[in-house]
């Protein structure tokens, strides 16, 4: 009779488990990150009993999460992609609308000063037709003045974006850092299994982590994640987390570079060609790509214009 009740029992005890298990994926329905979980068992050890083996009930094994690493790879990726677009594209279409804008872009106001130049050219003794080239002339000037100083503004927009994505970038590397150390610790605890929550929180913060920058996670022995962004650059190793920051610091072009700073406190140059994707990604590409040479483009049109108007000027005074 104790035998029958001990092994009811132990089915008891795994119907508890389902239920309990259950209860916490409904519970956890709407949690960003969180991945189902389920209950595994196995028939317990049977007895020997009377020249034969009798079963003894069930036992649970483990509790296991609903987690595929390849998809979660191809999200990962997707997100990253997305990321690193949607930041280069919200800075380079301010651009594009700066300078091709029907009423203030460039085109009006060239198009003006040349209409101009045909009317000079075609009634060069009208005083009229002469104050409205000095007119128009002066406009170009302010436009060519006014579209560079609203670049400018897009690009130490483009700079203020990078250093708030850095600072989210160090809260996450600092969030893993420490997950990685209570996953330690609870795989040391739990006979090498893991704390399936932390492992969904952990994830999490990779995957937003990853939508900043590119991320390549290193699984370690002791179940921690070693975190490596862009090219290979690391950023957390097991309990350890780096920072990002803008510093004084410039590179060659005068652009303030990105820095990235050690437990000890040591801040060195990082080059952008080991920060790859995410926003931080686009928002470097965007000011390499997009900004500079928007800038050096109005700059030599500006230029190019001014020394053929001046040398056919001298022409026609000659």
């Amino acid at each position: 009779m104790s035998s029958l009740l001990n092994i009811g029992l132990t089915g008891l005890n795994a119907s508890q488990a389902y239920l309990n298990t259950t209860s916490h994926n409904i519970a956890n329905a709407a949690t960003p990150g969180y991945h189902r979980q389920s209950v595994t068992q196995q028939a317990r050890d049977p007895q020997y009993l009377g020249g034969a083996f009798f079963g003894t009930g069930t036992q649970i094994t483990g509790v296991k999460r609903a987690y595929s690493e390849l998809l979660e790879t191809q999200v990962l990726n997707a997100d990253n992609r997305r990321a690193e677009y949607a930041a280069y594209n919200r800075f380079i279409s301010q651009v594009d609308n700066v300078l091709a804008d029907s009423d203030t872009g460039l085109t009006p106001a060239l198009n003006e000063f040349f209409g101009a130049l045909q009317s000079v050219s075609s009634n060069p003794t009208n005083i009229a037709a002469r104050q409205a080239l000095i007119s128009s002339g002066e406009t170009l000037v302010a436009r060519f003045q006014t579209l560079d100083a609203r670049i400018g503004e897009i690009a130490q927009g483009v700079e203020t974006d990078m250093a708030s994505t850095m600072v989210s970038i160090n809260g996450y590397a600092g969030a893993i850092a420490e997950l990685n150390q209570r996953i330690a610790v609870s795989q040391a605890t739990g006979l090498g299994n893991a704390a399936n929550d932390l492992l969904d929180q952990r994830d999490q913060a990779i995957a937003e982590l990853n939508k900043l920058v590119k991320v390549n996670a290193v699984p370690q022995r002791d179940g921690s994640l070693s975190i490596f962004i862009g090219s290979g650059q690391a950023l957390v190793l097991g309990t350890s987390a780096k920072e990002l920051s803008m510093g004084d610091t410039l590179d060659e072009n005068g652009r303030p570079m990105v820095l990235i700073s050690g437990p000890n406190g040591t801040q060195t140059p990082l080059a952008e060609s080991l920060i790859t994707g995410g926003e931080l990604g686009g928002l470097l590409a965007v000011r390499r790509d997009g900004m500079e040479p928007a800038q050096r483009s109005l700059g030599l049109i500006a230029a190019t214009l001014a020394t053929a108007f001046n040398e056919q000027h001298k022409l026609g005074i000659d």
